[in-house]
């Protein structure tokens, strides 16, 4: 992985999330469905660091960040403070490209979220042959 690469805990909103940063440009933050874990991003990981800072974490109760202590929590709320303790102040976003009905309203939630605080951009560009 490139130089740029980092990766650890960050302390949120009364939870650990793990997370992994790579590359270098404008982040773009990759959110993995349920049942699963950031590696599900493994092949595409080092190809979108070649053009982009790349973000993926896990979700509260997946993968290596804790479970949630304080019930009920926000999604979109982890991630902005994911954002915010990295640093990040404009973001696109990356998802599964399985959509359920979850993901749709997860997915607008989210957007919604972070436009209310000036956090995401919304840049559509189809992508092929990524790995």
């Amino acid at each position: 992985m490139a130089e740029t690469y980092q990766n650890g805990f960050a302390e949120v909103n009364g939870t650990r999330l793990a997370y992994e940063v790579a590359g270098t440009g404008h982040p773009l933050i990759l959110i993995h469905g349920g049942l699963v874990h950031r590696r599900l991003w493994d092949e595409q990981f080092p190809v979108f660091a070649q053009h982009y800072r790349v973000i993926r974490f896990d979700i509260r109760g997946f993968g290596d960040s804790a479970p949630s202590e304080t019930p009920p929590y926000f999604f979109e709320e982890d991630i902005h403070s994911l954002l915010r303790f990295l640093g990040v102040e404009k973001t696109q976003f990356d998802l599964p490209t399985l959509f359920t009905d979850r993901y749709i309203h997860l997915s607008g939630l989210l957007l919604k979220y972070l436009s209310r605080h000036e956090m995401y951009r919304f840049e559509h560009k189809k992508r092929t042959n990524v790995c």
